[in-house]
């Protein structure tokens, strides 16, 4: 008499028929090895069924594809990963300014030697931040977890709009396309690089984190500024419009000069001359102040909360690296 699970007996007698040994349904893989042990029966690896090494593939797939999502998303993960969190970010530093330094002036001489030669350089360099920066970006998706939720992250989003202008610009050129207004929006659309800053920045991804959580409130304060702007707008136009004064002579031009106020910037470009302008224009001021004030404090509460809540994650998180 053997007091031992069923299922695992007659799995093991039909090993000892067939020389093929299947694992029963109903049965836990810890149970299983006890019984194995117990018949002092050992798996070679010729042994394995199809199914069981299909599994053993995916699940060393897997670990890969999470090893390596952890480098490239985690700079924490490891070493490598921080060293590679490094390069990665002087490439962006580097192709940011490469954009800065194209628009000079001096590279635009036509005929030039040296402008010539630094244009190659400046192409050169765009060409290999965009390669690099293109082969993290499939490398991100194609160990990605979750590939459906991928460009819904803004991070990634970023990630694509830096590199696909250049992609754009080239096929442009190469087809001779002549749309200037088209070319200058694809080359300004390249600015969008810097924001991939943010991935390697804390402070950067918390002040994103604030924005988004602030929404709400930051709704209410554009929905106010809005109607300031063409309130203060249309009084200035109605009061300050005249044959001999014409710096508010549509309303447009007036609420240009109202969201200079009502923001508190105040470029002086368009002033008020008469007393019933200048007091309208003093209200405008005071109006923008009480404006901004309130969402500005709800936007620093909750940064700081925010901030605060990653300190303290990081050194609890120090903490348990040191117990260990």
């Amino acid at each position: 008499f053997l007091d031992r699970n069923p299922l695992a007996f007659h799995a093991i007698m039909n090993y000892y028929r067939t020389d093929r040994l299947e694992p029963p349904h109903g049965i836990s893989e810890q149970s299983w090895q006890e019984e194995l042990d117990f018949y002092n029966i050992s798996i070679p690896v010729d042994k394995l069924t199809e199914k069981e090494a299909e599994l053993k593939v995916e699940d060393l797939y897997h670990g890969y594809r999470k090893t390596l999502w952890l480098f490239l998303e985690n700079p924490e993960s490891s070493k490598w990963a921080r060293m590679y969190s490094l390069v990665s970010l002087s490439v962006v530093l580097l192709a940011s300014v490469n954009f800065i330094v194209d628009s000079l002036p001096e590279l635009r001489e036509v005929g030039s030697a040296t402008s010539d030669y630094w244009n190659n350089v400046v192409s050169s360099v765009e060409a290999f931040c965009i390669i690099f920066s293109t082969v993290e970006v499939a490398a991100r998706f194609a160990n990605s977890m979750q590939k459906s939720s991928f460009f819904k992250e803004s991070l990634n989003i970023i990630d694509v709009a830096s590199v696909l202008p250049w992609y754009i610009d080239l096929i442009l050129l190469s087809s001779n396309f002549s749309g200037l207004v088209v070319l200058r929006v694809v080359r300004l659309i390249k600015i969008f690089r810097i924001f991939r800053i943010g991935r390697y920045s804390e402070g950067l991804r918390i002040l994103i984190y604030t924005i988004h959580q602030s929404k709400s409130e930051l709704s209410v304060l554009f929905l106010m500024l809005a109607i300031g702007v063409v309130l203060y707008g249309s009084i200035l136009h109605l009061t300050e419009f005249s044959e001999s004064r014409r710096n508010f002579e549509s309303i447009p031009k007036s609420m240009w000069w109202a969201v200079v106020t009502l923001t508190t910037v105040g470029y002086g470009d368009v002033v008020p001359e008469t007393g019933v302008g200048k007091f309208f224009a003093s209200c405008c001021v005071v109006t923008g102040v009480l404006m901004l004030s309130g969402p500005i404090s709800v936007l620093s509460t909750t940064f700081g909360h925010r901030y605060d809540e990653m300190r303290k994650f990081r050194k609890k998180k120090q903490e348990l690296e040191s117990e260990k």
